[in-house]
């Protein structure tokens, strides 16, 4: 029994390491080497843009905070003198509709 598991063991070891797994190890492991010398060279790249994008989002949390007063001070003029804005509107827009009948009555 022991013989043939020894056999079975040299049978997948041979399989295993035959010429062409070889040339696919040796492959992986090129295309690894490859791999690793692009990421070490690209680093200080990557380095760079991760400080960049550190500073872009510094000034899009500083742009959010500004759009948020903006739209918190538009909210309170409109909430304190939105009502009257809209009577006055109205009342132009209704001046202007009856000038423009009056005119277009006379015309």
């Amino acid at each position: 029994m022991l013989i043939e598991r020894l056999a079975t063991v040299t049978e997948r070891l041979n399989t295993l390491l035959s010429d062409e797994n070889q040339r696919s190890i040796k492959g992986i492991l090129a295309n690894t080497d490859k791999l690793t010398a692009n990421l070490a060279d690209a680093s200080p790249q990557v380095k760079g843009t991760l400080a960049e994008l550190q500073v872009t989002l510094k000034q899009a949390s500083a742009t959010l905070a500004s759009f948020e007063q903006v739209a918190g001070s538009a909210n309170n003029i409109l909430g304190s003198d939105g009502q009257a804005l809209a009577r006055q509107l109205r009342e132009t827009l209704g001046s202007a509709k009856r000038a423009a009948d009056l005119a277009a009555g006379r015309a």
